[in-house]
């Protein structure tokens, strides 16, 4: 299995994608290395689109300014995880 492949794959699941090896909750690779990979970030990604669901529902002023900024952060904080989880591979 390339590793291009299984980062795309991990990608794609943050981004709430369900990918051609992976459906959200499993992930089907047949190596112990990946599998072992797998089962350490698939909880992270999806806390990843769940906050990001919370983001894209919250984030109106109409929740107000406190929620408004919270979640302004709370987008930079994501972003941040990302381009870092990206930079590792």
């Amino acid at each position: 299995m390339n590793e291009d492949l299984i980062l795309d794959e991990i990608l794609s699941l943050m981004m709430g994608v369900e990918g051609e090896y992976t459906i959200f909750g499993e992930f089907s690779i047949q190596n112990e290395t990946y599998d072992e990979l797998s089962k350490r970030i698939l909880p992270l990604c999806q806390n990843y689109v769940k906050v990001e669901n919370y983001i894209q529902i919250h984030s109106q002023i109409s929740y107000g300014y406190v929620q408004h900024a919270l979640c302004a952060s709370l987008k930079e904080i994501l972003q941040v995880i990302f381009f870092f989880f990206v930079s590792l591979f």
